[in-house]
């Protein structure tokens, strides 16, 4: 996963822009084991400080290393525990029937029978056309292609939701 703000920060510390690294909590930095460890190395080599709501720390001494890397690891852990629950709490939702996830455009969830499509007849007729092509011609980029050729829109969900623009399809209530 790319990471501008913390790449910025460790070229920040590499070019002595900065003498010191503010954090609220270890984890908005730390996602990462070797991440947090890396910085803490840098900031021993450029003499900077690490400080937190507890203190200030000096990575280049072994005391202020040992507890910042400690505060890492705890963060790190502390993450995957988070992370843990919130699936365990998804997989209990799911086995109890009240999971709802996003449904793609097209379609709506019902309560009483769940997955269906969207009352709009318009789109209904716009996606069984796309499903129709793609059986046709066995790519979606041919599908796109050939909708932009025939001037096929696709029109705006019923539930007034905005679609995601894609290349030659356009809202039919924006044309």
């Amino acid at each position: 996963m790319e990471r501008p703000g913390f790449e910025r920060l460790v070229d920040d510390l590499c070019t002595g822009h900065v003498g010191a690294v503010l954090c609220l909590e270890a984890s908005r930095l730390s996602r990462n084991g070797p991440d947090w460890h890396r910085l803490l190395e840098l900031c021993g080599e450029v003499d900077a400080r690490v400080i937190d709501l507890d203190g200030v720390y000096d990575p280049g001494l072994p005391n202020g290393r040992l507890l910042l890397g400690m505060k890492g690891s705890i963060s790190e852990f502390e993450l995957g525990v988070l992370r843990t629950r919130m699936y365990e709490a998804a997989r209990a939702k799911a086995q109890r029937g009240e999971l709802r996830i996003s449904v793609p455009f097209g379609y709506v969830w019902h309560r009483d029978y769940g997955l269906g499509f969207d009352p709009d007849m318009r789109l209904q007729e716009t996606i069984h056309l796309i499903f129709a092509r793609f059986r046709e011609l066995g790519s979606a980029r041919q599908v796109l292609i050939s909708m932009i050729d025939d001037g096929v829109h696709f029109p705006r969900p019923s539930d007034g939701k905005k679609m995601v623009s894609s290349p030659g399809f356009r809202s039919a209530t924006a044309t």
